[in-house]
């Protein structure tokens, strides 16, 4: 999951079945001020430069190097359900792995969501126990 921000992760996650929840990213930002109102697709320069700068301009999901000319911005969250258009949501991908992905979620939900809340259980029982000793 590069480039979400350990923040966003924190606020976020569910607590009972450890998945990103995509209602956390809809709706809300939309309607706090006239300015996020004005949601749309495009994402600024600035936002552009930095992350290109931090992906090294490599596909974050194949990890080839990407031309300039073939640079494409991937929402970790899809715009579509909701994900911002911030550096902490953006990745750079080619243009083969931008269009596998298209607007799934598949790398931020956790398929079995009980077993997800048992793997969080035995690394925090292993934490505690390196913790003890």
């Amino acid at each position: 999951m590069a480039g979400i921000s350990d923040e966003i992760i924190e606020d976020a996650s569910c607590k009972v079945f450890g998945h990103l929840c995509p209602v956390y990213f809809t709706a809300e930002p939309l309607t706090e001020t006239k300015e996020r109102r004005k949601h749309s697709r495009t994402i600024p320069r600035d936002v552009m430069l930095k992350v290109v700068r931090r992906d090294g301009q490599i596909c974050q999901m194949c990890f080839n190097p990407v031309p300039d000319d073939e640079v494409e911005f991937d929402h970790i969250i899809p715009f579509s359900k909701g994900g911002p258009s911030t550096v902490g949501n953006l990745r750079l991908l080619c243009y083969d792995c931008n269009r596998k992905k298209r607007d799934s979620l598949g790398e931020i939900l956790a398929n079995d969501p009980l077993e997800h809340l048992y793997d969080l259980q035995r690394a925090a029982r292993k934490k505690r126990r390196r913790l003890k000793a």
